[in-house]
């Protein structure tokens, strides 16, 4: 369940969230349950994310420091 979860925040750190929305999916979420600490899967899963071209084809530096939400 653990790792669903994870995912499924992680690949929503890439939809283009603004501040604002990205702050009422975070509130709506934790109206279920808390958001898991992700720091330490973060870079793996983006990095992952990168090569499998979720996004397109996205520079790896900006793909890498794109903002952290959760």
């Amino acid at each position: 369940m653990f790792i669903l979860i994870t995912h499924h925040l992680l690949y929503n750190e890439f939809i283009e969230f603004t501040e604002k929305e990205a702050h009422a999916f975070k509130s709506g979420y934790e109206t279920i349950m808390s958001i898991p600490h992700l720091e330490e899967y973060r870079q793996p899963y983006r990095y992952l994310y990168r090569l499998l071209s979720v996004q397109g084809n996205v520079e790896l530096k900006k793909w890498l420091s794109h903002p952290s939400y959760f």
